[in-house]
């Protein structure tokens, strides 16, 4: 009987066109990568992830459907992510991913990954939301970068800027994920500084042109969070070089005459904030409050002849001049007037005409100094004299009392004062004794029953 075929012997049947066919079909297959990046085990994603790179190097024109089927996959695979160092991780990862995209879709890809973030922004929980800022931050500075190298290319700048303020509908004020875009407003310039500082630099024209959908936010949109956000985090917080242009665009919008009325109050609130911003620029203020921010931020540095000389004559230097502080100070402090009479600062206490006198010594405590002013020895001695004085006169009193008492008296008081304990417990009368002197009750019965 014909037994069926085996895997190796259908392959050696097919012909070579047959086998090139397969393989030009599975390299349009697009790959499977949702298991691989969502798995529960780092290292399946980060194996998904590597082949994906190599997926998206070989495959330059793929269509929008696709990009999103990808972001999909990469956005649960960050959803798989846990503890900061992994998340950090894949966030740099899948940013880098733009530079394997073509230059003329990097735009799409961009547009992809923020509706992607946009459809699952109010899905997300608490415990998510800060691994998912961390995301959309590398993301947006790897974006930038992209445009620095690009040159800053003008329509370039303008397209993307749009893609981050196109989900804002202008003329309602139920946005839906209008959070993202706060949360956008509030990193915008944090992300955008480092890249503007370096070469190649961007023009004043490019930067208006990145800037100017923001500004077309903040004249028409009706959702009052987003417009302050705007305001607050990135017309107000742009870097001085831009604030004469920025001035001049703010005004041209709340010029205009069919914007809302909030709107209108808030352009002009910030043109008001970036005209005294303008003002306390040093090439701009007065002469007077130039020099004054220059000797502010002046350092002191010590001269050469300060630093050659001695130690020596160094500490003279410094004491005389503490003296010539002091003296300054005393100067300051008092005034005199037309009578002679010498006027004192309310802030300023006198200084004690006659040195104090203590009445009452307190006892010195051993290993410690009191510090303060304290009365000279030859005013304390005369005191102490008196003092002993009296103690001698009270003593010899006292002698001649003690001696006119009987000597029966005295031990009793020589016993009361002796005394310690009052009562005690018997042991074998099994009872609470009282002592009577120095002998408890019950010896004493004893005693008196034995005579």
């Amino acid at each position: 009987p014909s037994q069926p075929l085996s895997r190796p012997r259908l392959l050696s049947h097919c012909t070579p066109l047959c086998v090139a066919t397969m393989a030009s079909a599975s390299e349009q297959m697009p790959v499977n990568f949702g298991k691989r990046l969502a798995h529960t085990d780092k290292v399946v994603r980060d194996r998904g992830l590597k082949i994906l790179k190599k997926w998206l190097q070989s495959h330059q024109d793929l269509s929008r459907l696709d990009y999103m089927k990808v972001w999909k996959g990469l956005y649960f695979g960050m959803w798989m992510a846990d503890k900061r160092p992994v998340q950090q991780e894949l966030s740099v990862n899948v940013a880098l991913l733009l530079n394997d995209i073509p230059r003329e879709k990097r735009n799409l890809w961009i547009d992809c990954f923020w509706e992607t973030m946009r459809d699952a922004w109010e899905k997300l929980d608490v415990h998510r939301i800060n691994k998912y800022l961390l995301f959309m931050r590398i993301v947006l500075a790897e974006s930038f970068k992209d445009l620095r190298i690009g040159g800053w290319q003008l329509a370039e700048v303008k397209e993307r800027a749009e893609l981050l303020a196109q989900s804002v509908p202008k003329l309602t004020n139920s946005a839906p994920s209008v959070g993202i875009n706060i949360q956008l407003m509030r990193v915008l310039w944090d992300e955008l500084l480092p890249q503007l500082g370096q070469k190649p630099k961007a023009s004043e024209e490019v930067v208006m042109g990145f800037l100017e959908p923001f500004i077309s936010l903040a004249e028409w949109s009706y959702v009052d969070a987003l417009v302050q956000s705007i305001h607050q985090n990135l017309i107000r917080r742009a870097p001085p070089d831009l604030s004469d242009a920025l001035t001049k665009r703010v005004l041209e919008g709340a010029a205009k005459a069919d914007i809302p009325k909030k709107n209108r109050e808030a352009l002009y609130d910030t043109a008001d904030e970036l005209e005294k911003a303008s003002r306390q620029r040093p090439e701009i203020a007065s002469p007077l409050l130039a020099e004054a921010m220059a000797k502010t931020a002046k350092v002191k540095s010590p001269s050469p002849e300060a630093t050659s000389a001695p130690k020596g004559e160094q500490g003279k230097k410094k004491k005389g001049r503490a003296k010539k502080k002091a003296q300054k100070a005393e100067g300051e402090t008092t005034e005199q007037t037309d009578d002679g009479r010498l006027v004192m600062s309310p802030l300023m206490l006198p200084k004690a005409a006659l040195p104090v006198v203590r009445e009452s010594a307190s006892p010195k405590k051993k290993g410690k100094k009191r510090s303060g002013a304290s009365a000279p020895a030859e005013e304390v001695k005369p005191v102490a004299k008196a003092k002993l004085k009296k103690k001698a006169k009270k003593a010899a009193a006292a002698q001649p009392a003690a001696e006119a008492a009987s000597p029966a008296e005295q031990p009793a008081a020589s016993s009361k004062k002796g005394k310690k304990r009052k009562v005690s417990f018997d042991l074998k009368a099994n009872k609470v004794v009282k002592f009577k002197g120095q002998q408890p009750v019950a010896s004493a019965k004893a005693a008196k029953a034995a005579k």
